[in-house]
């Protein structure tokens, strides 16, 4: 039971940094100083493989988002999901 109750309050930190206006939950999960629930660490291999997958989708949403741009003629206002700035045309690389 307190298991449960220690991952529930890990959770809710983490749902209230995410719940704050972009990019501000970036800095705000590293300032809770949690990258995975206590106690219950996942075996290196399984870390790497999901830290790999999120790189892999925040490099595609970046190109979708690059490209968007480009078709745009840099009018509209996109999200780097990397840094949480906008991105522009010249930073852009398809």
């Amino acid at each position: 039971m307190h298991r449960r109750v220690q991952l529930l309050d890990h959770y809710t930190a983490l749902a209230g940094a995410a719940g704050r206006p972009w990019p501000e939950p970036l800095q705000a999960v590293r300032a809770l100083g949690v990258a995975s629930p206590p106690k219950n660490r996942m075996p290196a291999t399984d870390r790497t493989f999901l830290e790999d997958l999120a790189k892999g989708r925040a490099q595609m949403i970046r190109g979708i988002r690059c490209a968007r741009l480009r078709v745009s003629g840099d009018s509209l206002k996109v999200v780097d999901p990397f840094t949480g700035r906008f991105l522009e045309l010249v930073t852009c690389k398809l």
